[in-house]
C-alpha cells in the first residue's frame, strides 16, 4: 500500500488503477482495494482523465509535507473515529502507547520527506 502511495505521489510511473495494475503485474482489483485505502487515509483523492470509464488519482495535498512517519500514521489511524469504544483505563493507555511510536517515528533522522526518497 505504501509503495503504491509512493509511486503515484513521485510519479514514477501512471497514476490510474489500470495503469499500475499493470506497470506492477498485481491484479486490477488489488489496487482498486488499496486505493480505496489510502483514500479513506485521506492520502489520495480521484481526478478526471481523458476517458470517462476511469480516474486517476493524485496525493490529497503537497507532497513537500508528506513525511514516511505521516503516510504511517494516516494508514494506521484511517477508520479508528469509527469505532464507538468507550474511553476505558486501557484503550486511553493503549493510544498513549500508540502516540509515543508515532512520536518515536516522527523524530527518527529515518523519517524522510517521500519526496526524497
Amino acid at each position: 500500500m505504501k509503495f503504491i502511495f509512493l509511486l503515484i505521489c513521485c510519479n514514477y510511473i501512471k497514476n490510474t488503477s489500470d495503469e499500475l495494475s499493470h506497470e506492477l503485474g498485481i491484479p486490477v482489483r488489488l489496487v482498486r482495494d488499496i486505493i480505496y485505502d489510502l483514500i479513506e487515509a485521506s492520502l489520495l483523492v480521484e481526478a478526471a482523465t481523458d476517458s470517462l470509464k476511469e480516474n486517476a488519482y493524485l496525493p490529497a495535498f503537497d507532497i513537500n509535507l508528506i513525511s514516511v512517519g505521516m503516510l504511517f500514521e494516516r494508514l494506521e489511524m484511517s477508520g479508528d473515529d469509527r469505532i464507538m469504544a468507550e474511553q476505558s483505563k486501557h484503550l486511553k493507555t493503549f493510544a498513549g502507547i500508540q502516540q509515543s511510536f508515532y512520536d518515536a517515528i516522527n523524530n527518527s533522522p529515518a523519517n524522510k520527506l517521500l519526496r526524497d526518497l
